[in-house]
């Protein structure tokens, strides 16, 4: 066996990544390669997971198709959501009965008459998953990297990474759609290949690795848009095995903060508000937010302005904004989020609270379970870090600083744990 070439494929809500690591008698042979992805100029730097239609009925990704050119149309964002949430509701039966059977299926015609998987709204999930699976791992440019990566292998793995949150129902329906992409051929550019899935808290464990062969229990919280997962990730002679738990604590809550403070002042000024009301979608307000909160703290007068539309841009300090996190009740940022219905939690309480309890009783679960956890990584962008590292430095106080450490890209860095795990035969899905 000449070598072996393992693709990290980090695809999530917000952003997409791939890295590779060729292999040669069973060890890297060199550092990975974070690949350019389309549309974006440097090497390792994620592209929006978001495609288009152009004029010509061709699929256009990442920054070309957020630019709104003329001609484009049939617009996917965030297309990666929960897949058991959008079927069609029929019980636990559903996932006890024909989970193998979706599991071993080749195919999604194979499946057609298992209840639920033939609804719009499961339909249109498998439709964007595979056009932009298909679109990116099939682009002109992308291709060639990959093809010059492999020069001299012989097989190709390509691991792809799943939120710790998804049950057996999720990732079995996820692994049957990506079975009917490109990646799950069986053959990438005329060599054999094998399709990996991989929970995100394992490739972040095994991406923020320092030390080759050194074993660690690790708790990893990760605060995504919608959600936040914590996981504790058991490292035992390479074999890794988790326990998560989740809770809809997600930083798009934030981005709803700074929203309604954006639209607070907006609303002291009738003309402005008259002229923000014509701009839409508002979802792409919600865009606007969260690089407000990602600049946070970022500048010397501590100040980072939102600009929307035809709107006057609005600074936002860094003091105001921590003072509304920490004090504004839950309910305050969510009361018009649907999907905050049924959640058990206390929406009087302010965000960094609640949060601050679920990793508390995320660890006391953790522990009884029979876990030693002895370091702690935070996968967060820029706007809750600081915030949420004093937090685990109080729970987690008889770690030594060193110990507890914050990963700023969690892309990035998931990448990289994929293709390790991938070149240790992660089971094949």
């Amino acid at each position: 066996m000449s070598g072996i070439l393992c693709v990290g494929c980090g695809i999530s809500r917000e952003e997409t990544i791939t890295g590779a690591l060729v292999l040669e008698q069973g060890k890297p042979r060199m550092d990975q390669r974070q690949m350019t992805m389309p549309g974006m100029e440097a090497a390792g730097t994620a592209m929006p997971t978001v495609f288009a239609f152009d004029e010509n009925g061709e699929v256009v990704l990442g920054r070309d198709a957020l630019a709104g050119q003329q001609g484009t149309f049939g617009f996917c964002e965030n297309f990666l959501q929960r897949p058991s949430e959008l079927l069609e509701k029929q019980g636990d039966r559903l996932e006890q009965e024909h989970l193998d059977k979706i599991r071993r299926a080749l195919s999604w015609q194979k499946v057609q008459d298992i209840p639920g998987l033939a609804g719009a709204e499961i339909s249109a999930f498998r439709q964007g998953v595979t056009v932009f699976v298909n679109a990116l791992f099939s682009h002109p440019r992308y291709a060639a990297q990959l093809a010059e990566e492999a020069r001299g292998c012989d097989e190709i793995r390509f691991a792809v990474a799943y939120p710790d949150h998804w049950n057996r129902l999720d990732t079995a329906v996820y692994g049957l759609v990506l079975r009917g992409t490109v990646l799950g051929r069986g053959e990438y550019q005329g060599l054999p290949s094998r399709l990996l899935l991989v929970p995100e808290s394992c490739a972040l464990s095994a991406g923020a690795k320092k030390e080759e062969g050194q074993n660690q229990n690790t708790f990893v919280l990760r605060l995504a848009p919608n959600w936040v997962d914590a996981a504790c990730v058991e490292d035992k002679g390479g074999k890794l095995l988790y326990t998560a738990h989740s809770a809809r604590l997600g930083t798009q809550v934030l981005d709803r903060l700074v929203q309604n403070l954006f639209l607070e002042q907006l609303r002291q000024d009738p003309q402005e508000w008259e002229e923000y009301q014509k701009w839409g979608p508002h979802d792409q307000l919600l865009l606007e937010c969260r690089k407000v909160r990602g600049q946070i703290g970022e500048f010397a007068a501590k100040k980072a302005f939102l600009k929307y539309g035809n709107c006057r841009p609005m600074g936002l300090s860094e003091e105001r904004l921590k003072e509304a996190i920490c004090q504004t009740a839950l309910w305050d940022i969510i009361r018009e989020d649907r999907s905050a219905e049924g959640e058990e939690l206390d929406l009087q309480e302010s965000w960094p609270e609640l949060l601050r309890k679920f990793v508390v009783e995320s660890r006391i679960a953790m522990v009884r379970q029979g876990a030693v956890i002895d370091r702690v990584i935070l996968a967060a962008k820029d706007g809750e870090r600081a915030l949420v590292l004093q937090m685990l430095a109080r729970i987690f106080g008889s770690l030594s600083p060193e110990s507890i450490v914050c990963c700023p890209d969690p892309g990035l860095c998931i990448c990289r744990g994929l293709g390790y795990l991938a070149a240790s035969c992660w089971p094949q899905l």
